[in-house]
């Protein structure tokens, strides 16, 4: 996923990327987290790939 991508959050929310960052849980190293803004704007915040399904594809993909 990239900023600018449109995701999923998986409760009918459908928001964009606008920065990446880490999450560092103490089970693991550090896992790639990703600031998503919805247009309710309550459920802005970060998240995890988990948490995350992409929904618009890349431009790369629908060039071909």
């Amino acid at each position: 996923m990239k900023i600018g991508d449109l995701v999923d959050d998986g409760l009918d929310n459908i928001g964009i990327i606008v920065e990446f960052g880490w999450f560092f849980p103490e089970s693991s190293g550090k896992t790639r987290a990703y600031l998503v803004h919805f247009p309710d704007t309550t459920q802005n915040g970060w998240y995890s790939s988990y948490d995350l399904k992409l929904i618009h594809p890349p431009a790369e993909a629908l060039c071909k």
